[in-house]
């Protein structure tokens, strides 16, 4: 965001170093898009597979493709009760049921850091990513910050001091699941706890040096502005009064840019302290184009009754964080999570990273800019702001909508706390379910004033059913069918008087889940010879996902449709394999799974291309004898 006229979409920042894979990736998040988790593992895939503003391309091949690879290598932590309900589901969202834990902040606060740990490996190297961003896991258009420090794991016995407060953090995230993780993964956070302290990271251009710093874990130096502070330059969507008077207390030089309906709700006195007041230009707004929205954006703020912030807000304006302070010949610059307010530096888990240089190169004058402005180009982050006039007679705005939100959060929060669950039975048809929602934890029923209804995910959005929080199973839903079971579920809160809504989704792991959920995945996707082939090749590394967005339309090559290429697609299937056998022979692994998977039912076996086993059958012979114990033992599958 500080060269606006580069504009990094997260996705890019996922995607591994040349010749490195992803081994595993935490992540955290406030609130959370189910479509954007979905283009971790496109990203980690494909290098370019995703549109103009980031989303994923929802090409159901490349997406089984990618979530079959990556989603059990994922873990996000995000907010209770900040999962955004999509406007349709998406059935591949199964296999992201694993890749997500609800985290309550110490405090009782706001779980409210957007980082990335990625580990890769590579030829006889690790190496690690770590972003620290200000947005969330969602597809907003707003101006927001993304730094990303990349290094590689060092062989050595004692921890670089530097990089504890990364460690503290990292190691911290499951102690504020309730549900807690799987033991692989505590073992796995273990081992990245360790080795990411023996990270040497590598400065970006033009800095000196840079910390860490977690907020609201515990740890002792949560407060980085300790230190001199000439000048100050306060980036934040949104503030509260507390906070601006620690600023100005703090140095007698404090610039503020924000959101001109944040800065209406603060009492004039406490802004006529500020040297400067900023809003983003009005021709500085991204025009949204009716997607997702941050569902609460980054939250209200808890006893701060001048700060506000709706579940219906659509984050298309500022939403960076940035803190600049000059002293002396240098500065610094704090970017992250924390929003200038009371409850975000002492009450919230936050993260904040902080890069040092010289004050010429990042000091709040080489932010702001001294150049003219030009109408046809933008040259820095000043040349985006206008001055906002403070009017001492004014009097704050209130907020209407703000205890309801409050309520909406601390329901959501009362869910976490019970640790709800689903069982899985099946109904006397055999190829139906029901679905029970129940809490695994004791606790007195759910208190609340206002009408609440749930329905599963994979369900019509007009299916809602009253869920009973007196009962031991809160809600039941029957006639469900395999491909059809989620954890995912949709509460939805009405509040009677006024009739405002909040909707969220809350992820029940299902305790005892059927088999054979993956087969029917795969078979609701591979409909037919022509997609089991087209994804065979992209397992097998022939193309990229953009080629398959055809199949996302229901259409077909023309040769296919005629009948004529089943010769051509069977001389690249054999191509394909031969060269995966002979250089990456792990990619005929991968193709075999699939194979067995289709195999193991009549209507599987009947997708498979014509003459497939004439061609696959010396060729996985070939890669069982020598690579896998899955062709001994099991013999080839058919």
């Amino acid at each position: 965001m500080l060269e606006p006229q580069n504009r990094q979409l997260l996705i890019n920042s996922l995607q591994p170093p040349l010749d490195f894979k992803l081994d595993r990736a935490v992540c955290t998040s406030y609130s959370l898009d189910l479509f954007a988790l979905l283009s971790a593992p496109v990203a980690f895939a494909f290098a370019d597979a995703q549109d103009r503003e980031g989303r994923p391309l929802m090409d159901p091949l490349a997406l089984l493709k990618a979530t079959r690879e990556y989603a059990s290598r994922m873990l996000l932590f995000h907010h209770p009760g900040k999962i955004h309900v999509p406007s349709s589901y998406q059935s591949l969202l199964l296999s992201m049921e694993d890749s997500i834990a609800e985290a309550i902040a110490p405090n009782r606060g706001r779980f409210h850091p957007k980082v990335f740990f990625l580990r890769f490996v590579g030829n006889e190297e690790v190496r690690y990513r770590f972003l620290c961003l200000s947005r969330n896991l969602t597809f907003d258009r707003s101006w927001d910050t993304s730094l990303s420090l990349e290094g590689s794991l060092k062989d050595r016995t004692n921890a670089i001091s530097i990089n504890h407060p990364l460690g503290d953090f990292l190691e911290a995230l499951p102690g504020m699941c309730l549900r807690g993780i799987s033991k692989e993964w505590k073992k796995q956070i273990e081992q990245m706890v360790y080795e990411v302290r023996r990270v040497e990271f590598e400065l970006p251009a033009g800095f000196e040096s840079f910390k860490f710093w977690p907020i609201g874990i515990g740890k002792p130096k949560e407060w980085p502005f300790e230190e001199r502070c000439d000048r100050l330059l306060v980036v934040s969507p949104f503030v509260s009064s507390s906070l601006i008077k620690e600023f100005t207390d703090l140095s007698k030089s404090v610039q503020l840019v924000s959101r001109g309906e944040q800065l209406a709700m603060i009492s004039p006195e406490i802004l006529k302290p500020l040297t400067a007041i900023w809003t983003l230009d009005d021709a500085a707004q991204i025009e949204t184009d009716g997607g997702s929205t941050d569902n609460g954006g980054d939250g209200v703020e808890p006893n701060e009754p001048n700060v506000s912030e709706h579940e219906d807000v659509s984050l298309a304006g500022l939403h960076a964080k940035v803190y600049v302070i000059d002293r002396g010949w240098n500065a610094s610059v704090l970017t992250g999570s924390a929003n200038a307010t009371h409850s975000a530096f002492h009450v919230n888990v936050e993260f904040l990273t902080e890069l040092t240089g010289k004050k010429k190169f990042c000091g709040i004058d080489a932010v702001l800019g001294q150049s003219e402005r030009d109408a046809t180009r933008v040259s820095s982050f000043g040349d985006l702001l206008v001055p906002y006039e403070v009017n001492l007679e004014h009097i704050p705005e209130s907020d209407s909508e703000r205890e309801f939100d409050l309520a909406v959060d601390d329901f959501a929060k009362q869910i976490a706390e019970r640790v709800i669950a689903t069982r899985c039975e099946p109904m006397d048809d055999g190829n139906l379910f029901r679905l029970t929602l129940h809490p695994t934890r004791k606790g007195k029923a759910i208190q609340t004033v206002y009408d609440i209804s749930a329905r599963l995910m994979s369900n019509s959005a007009n299916r809602w059913f009253k869920v009973d929080f007196s009962n031991p199973d809160w809600l039941r839903c029957d006639s469900i069918s395999l491909v059809g079971i989620t954890s995912f579920f949709v509460f939805r809160v009405l509040h009677s008087s006024t009739g405002s809504i909040r909707q969220f989704i809350v992820n029940a792991p299902i305790t005892n889940p059927p088999a054979g959920r993956q087969e029917a995945l795969l078979q609701s996707i591979l409909v037919d010879a022509d997609r089991v082939q087209r994804f065979l090749m992209l397992l097998l590394g022939d193309g990229d996902a953009t080629q398959f967005m055809d199949v996302l339309v229901g259409q077909r090559s023309t040769d296919a449709s005629n009948g004529s290429s089943s010769v051509a697609n069977g001389t690249a299937l054999f191509e394909t394999l031969m060269k995966a056998l002979t250089g990456e022979p792990d990619k005929i692994r991968d193709a075999a799974q699939v194979v067995d998977e289709l195999s193991k039912s009549e209507e599987g076996r009947s997708r498979l291309p014509e003459g497939f086993h004439a061609i696959w059958d010396p060729i996985f012979a070939a890669w069982s004898s020598k690579y896998s114990a899955l062709g001994k033992n099991r013999g080839m599958p058919r």
